[in-house]
């Protein structure tokens, strides 16, 4: 059935970013990679693992990070189900199930 993904990525920090005055945590990547060729290179990689192909993904939200300065680089991924009902106003996906790589939990809202 329909998925909602929401994502995050953490691209390596560049030395430029290292300084003391920038800030530690992670900052907004404005820079190539375009977020939407990410996107769809993570997206392609998840068919045949997370659902059968990606045109069942209903709803996304995405995010392009530089990591934080004591961050390894990397992928923050949140999957859910979406349900029949649209519970929440603010987004088209309220999960009726989170998915945890083959373990389900409670539902919460992803946004």
């Amino acid at each position: 059935g329909p998925v909602c993904i929401a994502v995050e990525f953490y691209l390596p920090r560049p030395q430029r970013l290292m300084r003391s005055k920038d800030p530690a945590g992670p900052i907004p990547h404005d820079v190539k990679p375009d977020i939407e060729n990410v996107l769809k290179a993570f997206m392609d990689s998840l068919t045949g693992i997370v659902y059968t192909d990606d045109r069942q993904v209903a709803s996304v939200s995405v995010q392009k990070f530089f990591a934080g300065k004591t961050m390894a680089p990397g992928t923050k991924v949140t999957i859910s189900q979406i349900g029949k009902i649209v519970q929440d106003a603010r987004s088209s996906c309220y999960p009726r199930k989170r998915i945890k790589g083959s373990q389900q939990v409670e539902p919460t809202p992803v946004f």
